[in-house]
């Protein structure tokens, strides 16, 4: 019996005809984020990835409707900027889809805030506010607001 000597995974992936297309697809969607992020302005970078290239269309994705907005502004100028490298310049279009992605951060140690207590001035006026509400359900709502010092 005939062993094979140990192969590393990248030989394994690349060895694979169908595999290896993945991997290539892969390491050019990788390199096209690190183009497209170096293109953008700094507080958009952390909210936006490229998803895919397909037929000439980059899609990207973000983290909100908010950041989605931001970025079809200036997908336009992005899509110039990708098409004077050679690698990009059979670039036709750019979509922006919003996925509700995790946003990339170096700190992983942030915890929520406690919600800070409104003040009696504050409780006082929404407990008169609820006084004149005729919907019941909305003034139980704001009394309880009120409530919470």
């Amino acid at each position: 019996m005939h062993y094979k000597p140990n192969q590393t995974l990248s030989d394994l992936l690349y060895s694979s005809p169908s595999l290896g297309g993945f991997t290539s697809k892969l390491e050019q969607l990788q390199e096209l984020n690190k183009l497209v992020a170096s293109q953008l302005e700094t507080s958009l970078q952390p909210h936006c990835r490229v998803a895919n290239l397909r037929n000439g269309k980059l899609i990207l994705t973000t983290t909100s409707p908010t950041w989605n907005h931001k970025l079809r502004f200036c997908s336009l100028d992005l899509l110039s900027s990708l098409r004077k490298d050679p690698r990009w310049a059979g670039l036709s279009s750019i979509e922006v889809k919003v996925d509700y992605l995790p946003v990339h951060s170096d700190d992983t140690t942030k915890t929520l805030e406690k919600p800070k207590p409104i003040s009696q001035q504050a409780a006082d006026s929404l407990a008169i506010a609820a006084q004149g509400i005729k919907d019941q359900r909305l003034a139980a709502a704001v009394l309880q607001l009120s409530r919470k010092k």
